[in-house]
């Protein structure tokens, strides 16, 4: 047996996974591994075999990896991806088999926080792209209130940093606050940083702005001591015109300790005028009743039609009408007559006449179905209608736009 550092040429040869190789991880488990599925995935473990101890008959390594199951879990993974597929791509749920070998390998994931941790650092150690989607594609189709604070708290953990995956668990929670805040674990996981930035979120889905309070001082209740700092930051980040100071105080009362120190902070910010800036803030959080008023004709001068590609939100909260280019991006062309119905965080604009320019007289009507995403702020085109239609009404029911 010779100590042997092996090139990357002769470590990227087919020929020198010949045979079967037996791993031994940290002279703990060994087990037996196919030469096919090393040579295939070779670029991503030639860090682990870089310097290797290897025998003549049978051909042995020893290598150093913290969890030997982990390991062995993903050489069968692999493996199986290198027998039922073309290409690195993720099985799907197209084939039983499929699932039986994710649920294997990635089911349990959302259930513990540690495997989750455990897999992804092993995704990232050995730098397998396909891997981390798969672990991503899993986690998105199993979130849930329950298991989403600690998705987002695994993904920015520094041994298995996910930003895609953090960033699937916030949109998760942004739509679901009400029951997520509701779970044990929100108190337990969630920070004071990660509760700013999903307060300040334009996208929060909440009924009503005292629900939020709620969940502050519920959040701050668990440990007062380390957390009450947050406080009038977090608050400050609400839109408070719409809760009276006397809501605020009963629901403080109710949840917090009625200390010297704690009055001392609440008397400090309930003391502040809060109106214009409350008034300002409710503009940059797209509110959940609103009216969208896609393109059409102005009245211009010399009674003149105008046509227009502006998108403005009414919203009947404020009693105004208003035009933000990152809620609202003006339509990529000039169209009146259309119909135009929100639904499902999107904003649907079907049908309706084209006009060619701004005084443009003769307009053709069309069949386009057009989608105005308001996670993404893009419009984005939709399968059409099969004729032509404009001047009809539209209106929304059991989840599903109407046109009539």
């Amino acid at each position: 047996m010779e100590f042997v550092t092996l090139p990357m040429h002769v470590w990227l040869d087919t020929e020198f996974f010949s045979a079967d190789w037996t791993i031994v991880l940290n002279s703990q488990k060994a087990f037996r591994v196919n030469s096919k599925v090393l040579a295939r995935y070779s670029r991503y473990f030639y860090k682990l075999f870089a310097s290797a101890i290897r025998a003549a008959q049978p051909a042995m390594t020893a290598v150093t990896y913290s969890d030997p199951l982990d390991f062995s879990n993903l050489m069968a993974y692999l493996h199986y991806i290198d027998e039922h597929r073309d290409s690195e791509r993720v099985p799907t749920e197209t084939n039983a088999a499929d699932d039986s070998m994710n649920e294997q390998f990635l089911g349990s994931l959302m259930q513990d926080a540690v495997l989750l941790k455990r897999r992804l650092s092993l995704a990232k150690h050995f730098e397998i792209p396909f891997l981390i989607d798969a672990i991503v594609s899993t986690a998105i189709k199993k979130l849930s209130p329950y298991n989403c604070w600690m998705v987002m708290t695994t993904a920015v953990d520094p041994e298995c940093t996910c930003k895609l995956l953090y960033d699937f668990a916030k949109d998760f929670i942004l739509e679901h606050f009400v029951a997520a805040t509701e779970q044990p674990q929100f108190v337990k996981l969630c920070s004071g940083e990660q509760l700013c930035e999903l307060i300040d979120s334009k996208y929060l889905n909440v009924p009503a702005e005292i629900v939020i309070f709620d969940v502050i001082c519920r959040w701050i209740e668990t440990e007062q001591l380390d957390r009450s700092k947050y406080f009038c930051d977090l608050v400050r980040r609400m839109r408070h015109f719409m809760i009276t100071d006397t809501q605020l105080e009963e629901m403080s009362a109710h949840h917090l300790a009625q200390t010297a120190e704690w009055q001392s902070i609440l008397s400090t910010y309930f003391g502040k005028d809060r109106t214009a800036d409350s008034r300002e803030r409710q503009r940059s959080r797209l509110p959940h009743q609103v009216a969208f008023l896609c393109g059409g004709l102005l009245l211009h001068e010399r009674n003149r039609n105008c046509s227009t590609k502006a998108v403005q939100i009414f919203d009947p909260v404020m009693s105004e009408t208003i035009a933000h280019e990152n809620f609202s991006p003006a339509l990529n062309s000039r169209t009146s007559n259309a119909v135009c119905v929100a639904l499902n965080n999107s904003v649907y604009l079907i049908g309706g006449l084209v006009l060619q320019s701004e005084y443009h007289i003769n307009a053709e009507a069309t069949n386009d179905v057009l989608v105005f995403d308001l996670r993404l702020r893009i419009w984005r085109a939709a399968c059409p209608m099969t004729t032509p239609r404009f001047s009809a009404c539209g209106c929304r029911h059991c989840n599903s736009a109407q046109q009539c």
